[in-house]
């Protein structure tokens, strides 16, 4: 978890802070008395104090970590389950000590919060836009409440660590410099680390026909075959057009077949069926007629069906049909009276093992395939940066069919977010690198959990050797203030043990029945 960058004056000021921000912590377990939930449901990860810990939550954390710490063993996967767990456990100690401290963010705060959110801006008024934010949230990615406790608990944070970082002024001269430096501007363009799915096709199947060739890997194939044949084997099926005159008794009936009885509904359904008989347009009878739900985004279009996809009359009246006879009776099902139209049949299809070998293979040796391919590709690229020839890592870039993008807008010190990119807080230490025109970064820069080349376009503030010299001094100057992280960090780990000793911190066993 990165804690906010904040710097102290002097090491009695920070001294001071430790003192107080301790026994402002020792307090709050004393007044309020807080304690976690006894047990943990299956949707809750963890609790610290008040602050729960979702299983959502656990797996957006695991997923980042897993991107970054490669391999798929039992091993690797609790350790990243400890990872996550950890992180959480960190955040929500800080949140708590927040909220116990009286820095919980209020409701105005968090709406703040949530209108600088990027996603919600009009581009043209750089306003906040709640048309975007409703179509946000209609998008099923996140619920307003959920928001609403993300905002919260980021504005708490934000909150209790300026307690911790009270500090006075930079110096000017230095301010002066940082704010010189944060205002230089770096036009890039990378390239993305991905496999060419050209390649990773050529190499699965080449690796498969290896595997299968080996008695016992045949063996294995033929007992997966066997476990999934129904996969391989799929009924007759016959597309159709259809549309459904339902009636109040009807299963699933709605709106106005509410209002009407069967013996209406089978006089409507005889009288639409001797309008298509004179050749009216199916799918437009359908979309005017049709109690069916769905008419008005296929507009009666059904698809392939078969017994076990509708009702059974519907499938015994589509096989009955053909091109010579396309349009069915009036059909009775338990939603009401169908109506149907013959488009075309697709034949029973059951593959035998030797038909289906070859895919069996290639879905046995994708992956380790695929982890092959992209060892060599990093392996070989970290091999054409340490040779800082531009022209050899061209045409590296084009044998192995990546490209280089253009990054529209320039990314400087105070960037955290770029369009397209994602988090580039990564990228940041490694910017002032980057000096002339077509300097690459010596080594892939992991941004958004992808391994990207980076390579500078244009530095808008051109700086001699002298004047960088000098601003490294100063700038390693502004570091030795920065030695305020180690602080929090420092009260962040004795909060946590605080937490724990004091039985704060609740886990979810399930989560670590494999674990420890």
């Amino acid at each position: 978890m990165r804690l906010s960058t904040r710097i102290f004056s002097s090491v009695s000021a920070k001294t001071f802070f430790v003192g107080a921000v301790v026994a402002l912590a020792i307090g709050a377990f004393t007044l309020t008395g807080v304690g976690s939930l006894n047990q943990l449901d299956s949707s809750t990860a963890g609790s610290v104090g008040s602050q729960l810990i979702s299983m959502r939550q656990m797996q957006e954390v695991l997923q980042n970590i897993s991107r970054q710490n490669q391999g798929d063993t039992p091993q690797k996967r609790n350790e990243n389950v400890r990872q996550a767990m950890n992180q959480l456990v960190e955040q929500k100690v800080m949140i708590e000590e927040g909220v116990r401290l009286g820095f919980e963010a209020n409701d105005v705060e968090v709406a703040n919060w949530i209108k600088k959110i990027p996603a919600f801006q009009n581009k043209d008024t750089k306003k906040f836009d709640n048309e975007q934010y409703e179509k946000f949230l209609k998008s099923g990615q996140v619920t307003a409440l959920e928001l609403y406790r993300q905002g919260r608990d980021s504005v708490t944070l934000d909150k209790y660590y300026q307690l911790l970082s009270l500090a006075e002024p930079m110096p000017a001269k230095l301010r002066e410099e940082t704010e010189k430096r944060n205002k230089q501007e770096f036009f890039i363009e990378t390239a993305v680390l991905n496999l060419p799915e050209d390649k990773v096709r050529v190499k699965v199947k080449a690796d498969a026909v290896a595997f299968s060739s080996d008695a016992k890997n045949s063996e294995l194939l033929k007992k997966t075959f066997e476990e999934s044949k129904t996969e391989f084997s799929k009924p007759a099926q016959v597309e159709i057009l259809g549309l459904l005159i339902a009636f109040k008794e009807a299963n699933r009936a709605q709106g106005q077949a509410l209002n009407r009885s069967k013996a209406e509904a089978q006089t409507l359904a005889n009288s639409i069926l001797t309008k298509l008989k004179s050749g009216a347009d199916f799918a437009a009878v359908a979309l005017e007629s049709s109690d069916d739900a769905s008419v008005k985004t296929n507009k009666g279009q059904l698809g392939f069906v078969d017994k076990t996809t509708i009702d059974e009359p519907t499938a015994l009246a589509a096989f009955g049909l053909n091109k010579e006879n396309p349009l069915s009776g009036v059909i009775e099902t338990p939603f009401g009276f169908r109506v149907i139209k013959f488009v075309s049949k697709r034949d029973a299809v059951e593959k035998s093992f030797e038909q289906v070998k070859e895919e069996l293979a290639e879905r046995q040796v994708a992956q380790g395939a695929r982890a092959a391919l992209q060892t060599q590709l990093e392996t070989e690229t970290e091999t054409i940066l340490g040779k800082k020839d531009p022209k050899s890592l061209d045409a590296f870039i084009a044998a192995q069919g990546l490209a280089w993008t253009k990054q529209i807008k320039p990314v400087g010190p105070s960037s955290r977010f770029v369009e397209g990119l994602g988090s580039v807080d990564s990228l940041l230490k490694d910017l002032f690198s980057l000096k002339s025109p077509g300097d690459v970064i010596v080594k892939p820069a992991i941004i958004s959990g992808k391994k990207y080349l980076v390579r500078l376009v244009k530095r808008d503030v051109k700086l001699d050797t002298a004047e960088e010299s000098k601003q490294k001094g100063l700038m390693e100057k502004a570091e030795s203030y920065r030695a305020v992280q180690t602080f929090v960090s420092k009260t962040q780990k004795k909060l946590v043990e605080t937490y724990r000793a004091q039985k704060e911190i609740k886990e979810n066993p399930m989560l670590f029945a494999n674990v420890e």
